[in-house]
């Protein structure tokens, strides 16, 4: 059988097969994702909030610079989410198939 160390907090806690440590790596980057994406929905709602604020309150009459700055912190802050949503999906296909690869060397 082939087995991997499992640490938590970099401590050593035992053996534990490959595959599941494979499985608990995709479980944990997804529960990290999740989060992730949560913040930066918050953080995206806070920029397109203090935006229409601005708008409202200085009323300039063209383009702005705090405009200007609050729609690229927007696009920053989406292409973040949509650089971990692509983390994620490369990522988790690829445990998978480590853990199956394992599965089969220790059937």
């Amino acid at each position: 059988m082939t087995n991997a160390v499992a640490t938590t907090g970099g401590a050593v806690t035992g053996v534990i097969s490959g595959a599941q440590e494979a499985r608990g790596i995709a479980r944990q980057l997804e529960a990290a994702t999740n989060a992730y994406l949560a913040q930066i929905l918050a953080v995206r709602r806070r920029i397109h909030l203090m935006g229409e604020q601005s708008r409202t309150i200085i009323q300039f009459a063209g383009r702005s610079t705090v405009m200007d700055a609050c729609e690229a912190s927007a696009e920053a802050a989406a292409s973040a989410e949509a650089a971990a949503r692509s983390c994620t999906a490369e990522v988790q296909p690829l445990l998978g198939l480590v853990a199956r690869e394992f599965d089969k060397r220790n059937s």
